[in-house]
């Protein structure tokens, strides 16, 4: 019967997430070793493994519970060893991963903050949070090349500021639907 259970949870688009989920120390090895053409690899793959998992889960209609935590989870775990990896290196400033991760602490607090209050709370992501996610997975891949290739210092520049704008700006957006959700005005 466990066993049953465990296939019906791990699905293709769930074991997408894991695979994914599982990539992440492997890349943060890759980042500290300086292979970085592997590194780049892993991530487009990784970063592949999570447009197929929501078009799989939608397209055949295999979402489940499980894969609306893993699917988030293995982003973010991903994203994060990516980017403080990317600034421990020197490959990304300082201030923007603080950025990011502060984002996403505020971000689980307040699911946990919502599961003991109103002790049910639906993971459902914003417009602005998955162009922001786009946003952070295209500025990894941007790093990487540009460890290569120079020449892209400016458009890293640039989409620095622009990284950080969409994450600021998708904090906003959770800030302000949680407020209105649980009746709170915000100044």
């Amino acid at each position: 019967m466990g066993g049953l259970l465990l296939v019906y949870l791990m699905n293709i688009p769930n074991s997408l997430s894991l695979i994914r989920l599982l990539c992440a120390p492997l890349f943060c090895w890759l980042l500290i070793s300086n292979h970085f053409n592997f590194a780049l690899v892993l991530f487009l793959v990784a970063s592949l493994t999570d447009a197929a998992d929501g078009y799989i889960a939608k397209r055949w209609k295999q979402e489940t519970e499980l894969g609306r935590y893993l699917d988030p989870l293995a982003d973010k775990v991903l994203l994060m060893i990516g980017f403080i990896t990317l600034s421990w290196i020197q490959l990304l400033p300082v201030w923007l991963t603080l950025i990011i991760v502060s984002r996403d602490i505020v971000l689980i607090g307040g699911v946990i903050l919502s599961k003991m209050v109103a002790k049910v709370y639906v993971v459902q992501p914003l417009i602005i949070s998955k162009v922001n996610t786009f946003l952070q997975m295209l500025l990894i891949m941007l790093v990487l090349l540009n460890s290569q290739f120079t020449e892209l210092n400016s458009v890293v520049t640039m989409h620095i500021w622009l990284t950080a704008i969409s994450t600021v700006a998708s904090l906003w957006a959770y800030i302000s639907r949680w407020s209105i959700a649980n009746g709170v005005n915000l100044p």
